[in-house]
């Protein structure tokens, strides 16, 4: 089954995971890469798309996101 890994489901990416969902989409949040890793490949909005991306291919970010409920 495809997912969307999104990293602050509950946060600023509340808005997107609730556009996602409406639409049927499956998101999982995903981690925020550790610092060893960041260090590497440094931060930016692409870089962290691109890490939510392949943490959710590769089931790493498996669990469920967050919703409304959840304050």
């Amino acid at each position: 089954m495809t997912a969307i890994g999104v990293e602050g489901t509950s946060s600023y990416g509340a808005g997107f995971t609730r556009a996602a969902r409406s639409h049927g989409h499956r998101v999982v949040e995903a981690n925020r890469p550790d610092r060893a890793e960041r260090r590497r490949t440094g931060k930016s909005d692409a870089i962290d798309a691109y890490a939510a991306a392949r943490a959710a291919l590769s089931g790493r970010a498996s669990g469920s996101s967050k919703d409304d409920t959840v304050a």
